[in-house]
């Protein structure tokens, strides 16, 4: 099964880690544990990347959203 997890900052940026990234990490690492493959959609990666793969995790980094928009009222 593929499973998409939406995340306001990408769980491989240390800088901003609390406890929305430390459950999206677990939650992705559970997934793939189990057989399943996880994607992650985040904001911009800082080096402008747009995908890549993080512990048998896919990260697709969405350039044009700023996790303002994530955080906010939009979703």
């Amino acid at each position: 099964m593929r499973i998409c997890i939406i995340s306001p900052t990408p769980i491989t940026d240390k800088k901003k880690w609390g406890g929305v990234h430390t459950h999206t990490e677990m939650l992705c690492n559970i997934i793939t544990k189990l057989g399943h493959e996880a994607t992650l959609l985040t904001t911009s990666h800082p080096k402008g990347l747009s995908e890549e793969w993080y512990n048998g995790i896919h990260i697709n980094y969405i350039r044009e959203v700023e996790s303002t928009f994530i955080n906010g009222k939009n979703f």
